[in-house]
């Protein structure tokens, strides 16, 4: 059983999480956000049958994407998990304010319901990490789920963060600056650079010569380029700069097996995990300001699968 924080089917796309069995109680107040009431369908599950599959089940934390508030304003304005959300977006509006030097009122921009933008980046990922422990939050006061003794989490790119925080290595007031104080940086460099899916229908791709075919691209001197994420062993996202994209594109029959395809994907994607954020030196950045955190991290409780190291 997987617990998805982030695309909530908790509450049917609320922002944060994933049961495919819980539904939310009745006393919803106030209009829901875009995409709809909420469910009426989804099959009941009892207390104690979900604290029964907790060995056996996964939290997992979503990423940054297109959109990212989905349905936090319906959960904000609930009657029961309403106060449990607000005090979490009140806490983490503290910690966003002092790392980024101005004032951040994320209650607020949930309910000013503005759309996804790179000049709201920063505002996004705070709101990200925000709904997630929001949403555990709510599983353990109203639901009196013993939350730390599901199997593991996981999470992809800022869903990591959550899942390290959820997990206990760091405090939300320790980790959460740490990618805050690099989303103004990460904004500006996605103005000149595009996303590519880069698939195969036979196999999967060769990694080394996916590495390969951006390193040339790189070496000719006119923009960097390079893997964002690989999603599936046939799948890989690509970050590129300028016209990088293209020329990749061109030489895919060079480096890859037939039936590789690149498809390029419209929006705007701000660099976090590709070789583009060396124009930043956001790398250093993090080390030095993780180095710089007091205390020992922690084991996590429960483990995390690491989606940057696989372990």
């Amino acid at each position: 059983m997987m617990m998805k924080l982030g695309d909530a089917r908790f509450f049917r796309r609320a922002t944060a999480i994933d049961t495919g069995s819980l539904r939310a109680p009745p006393e919803s107040a106030g209009p829901a956000s875009p995409g709809g009431g909420l469910a009426q369908t989804a099959p009941r599950v009892s207390e104690v049958d979900l604290k029964g599959r907790l060995p056996s089940t996964a939290f997992a934390f979503r990423g940054y994407d297109v959109t990212n508030l989905g349905r936090s304003l319906e959960l904000l304005e609930h009657a029961v998990y309403g106060p449990v959300v607000r005090r979490v977006l009140d806490q983490v509006s503290e910690i966003s304010s002092e790392a980024v030097g101005e004032k951040i009122d994320l209650a607020s921009y949930i309910r000013a319901n503005e759309a996804s933008s790179l000049a709201t980046f920063t505002h996004d990922v705070a709101t990200i990490v925000a709904m997630e422990m929001a949403q555990l939050q709510i599983l353990e006061e109203v639901f009196d789920v013993p939350i730390r003794k599901v199997r593991l989490s996981f999470g992809y790119s800022v869903g990591e963060v959550s899942a390290l925080i959820y997990g206990g290595v760091f405090s939300i007031e320790q980790l959460l600056p740490v990618p805050l104080g690099c989303c103004r940086d990460c904004a500006e460099l996605a103005a000149d650079t595009s996303l590519g899916v880069l698939f195969t229908r036979r196999g999967s791709l060769p990694i080394e010569d996916v590495e390969r075919l951006c390193l040339a691209i790189r070496g000719e001197g006119k923009g960097l380029i390079g893997p964002s994420a690989y999603l599936t062993p046939n799948t890989a996202l690509i970050l590129g700069q300028g016209d990088t994209l293209d020329r990749l594109e061109r030489a895919i029959p060079i480096f890859l097996p037939e039936k590789t395809h690149l498809r390029r994907n419209p929006n705007r994607w701000p660099p976090l995990h590709s070789p583009l954020v060396w124009q930043r030196h956001i790398p250093n950045r993090t080390a030095v300001a993780l180095y710089q955190i007091e205390g020992v991290a922690r084991q996590p409780e429960p483990t995390v699968l690491s989606c940057v190291t696989g372990s």
